[in-house]
């Protein structure tokens, strides 16, 4: 089959990331395989982009960020990334003129794809939510039950732009496109949804490549990153953009204020964006704190997860959480509350901790559990062995087909 995954990018943001991972496994066993994408920072065989004039490049940018201060400016809100996608973007030409069996359409904002575009794609369709902008509004993530937002959009609590982008997704996209989420809760949300109740949903949860995230000694991973061997290892990743709420920063800055922690035991260390670590600096005073910047190769990825004792995912909402697979796939455990996708993919005392969903006291509690219960000596091999039968390649890559050959229509 000739098929077309398209993304806005093939490294930039978690989707991108995730949507790389899956085209990169599908073409080591299929090499009529694509990705398409907006902005390409990687020279693939498999990967192709639109030629964007320099000029073109400003005016989305430009489009972009404006687009994105409006949102923040008249909704009033920025717990979640906000996008329109109203106008033209810049791949739909690239797609329909390679005559594709069927294109897989990812994170396709920041002007890759209008919502209208999507709809003049003449090959079959099949969406991949990473989050829920697609039945929602211009909002990416949103913590409403079901009956609040999906099945009413003309709700008061609704803003008048989101209730416009709602319909116009209502009015272009098609009830017999089909959708793949990366988690139950994810398709759950999407069966729930006016817009897509009666398309077909199948579930395929996202993969990585398990030889750079595998396992490897502790100690030698801590003297790489110049951490305490004698101490317990905490790690965390902060994100940049507009996502602090999701993130869970709010509620990890009273959990690690709790007193189940001694500063002669345990350090913590980060990556990421340092304007958001700075904002629990202040609580962690007394601790031993290593803060490392943002981490964009993966290898230097692995180094981090294997040279911790516990990874943490106190985000409030997550569709899958590729930090929880990235970690357990090199035999860490993980904690994160017990709610939306990230939950599925911890065993809970297992390969990890669920917590009371937003209950920092059980979240506090079960980063003391893990430390006590699930030591790397013992468990890192059971932990990365669980992994390796959810999210490996193969296993995803077939499942992948199944749905593309239509055996797994709902």
């Amino acid at each position: 089959m000739k098929i077309a995954l398209v993304s806005s990018s093939d490294s930039q943001g978690g989707a991108a990331i995730a949507t790389y991972r899956l085209a990169n496994a599908l073409y080591k066993r299929d090499k009529d395989i694509r990705l398409i994408v907006s902005e390409a920072d990687k020279e693939d065989a498999f990967l192709e982009s639109s030629i964007i004039s320099k000029k073109a490049k400003i005016r989305n940018l430009i489009y972009n960020q404006i687009s994105r201060l409006a949102l923040q400016k008249i909704i009033k809100d920025t717990s979640c990334p906000r996008t329109l996608n109203l106008l033209p973007g810049n791949l739909l030409d690239l797609i329909n003129s390679n005559h594709y069996d069927s294109v897989n359409i990812h994170w396709i904002n920041n002007g890759s794809l209008s919502i209208k575009d999507i709809s003049k794609i003449k090959s079959k369709k099949i969406l991949t939510l990473h989050d829920m902008w697609a039945m929602c509004g211009s909002e990416h993530l949103v913590e409403h039950p079901a009956s609040f937002y999906f099945n009413n959009s003309h709700d008061a609590n609704v803003h008048i732009i989101d209730k416009y982008l709602w319909n116009r997704k209502r009015r272009f996209w098609s009830t017999e496109m089909e959708l793949i989420t990366p988690s139950e809760w994810l398709r759950s949300c999407v069966l729930d949804s006016k817009l897509f109740s009666r398309n077909p949903v199948s579930v395929l949860p996202n993969t990585l490549d398990p030889e750079i995230f595998t396992t490897h000694d502790q100690n030698i991973c801590k003297e790489i990153l110049g951490l305490n061997k004698n101490k317990k290892i905490i790690g965390m990743g902060f994100w940049s953009g507009s996502d602090a709420l999701n993130k869970g920063i709010s509620l990890l800055k009273s959990i690690i204020n709790s007193n189940l922690f001694n500063p002669k035991d345990v350090a913590f260390v980060f990556f990421g964006h340092k304007l958001k670590a700075n904002i629990i600096y202040e609580e962690l005073k007394g601790f031993e704190l290593t803060f490392l910047g943002p981490i964009r190769n993966e290898f230097a990825m692995a180094t981090f997860y294997n040279a911790i004792d516990v990874t943490l995912v106190p985000s409030r909402v997550e569709s899958f959480s590729q930090v929880s697979s990235e970690s357990q796939f090199c035999g860490t455990p993980v904690i994160a509350f017990n709610a939306t996708g990230v939950k599925e993919t911890i065993s809970h005392q297992k390969s990890g901790y669920l917590a009371t969903a937003y209950d920092n006291e059980d979240f506090a509690l079960g980063i003391d559990w893990v430390l006590k219960n699930l030591s790397k000596r013992t468990h890192q091999k059971l932990i990365r062995d669980r992994a390796l039968t959810l999210w490996a390649p193969d296993i995803v890559v077939e499942r992948y087909m199944d749905i593309l050959k239509g055996s797994n229509k709902i």
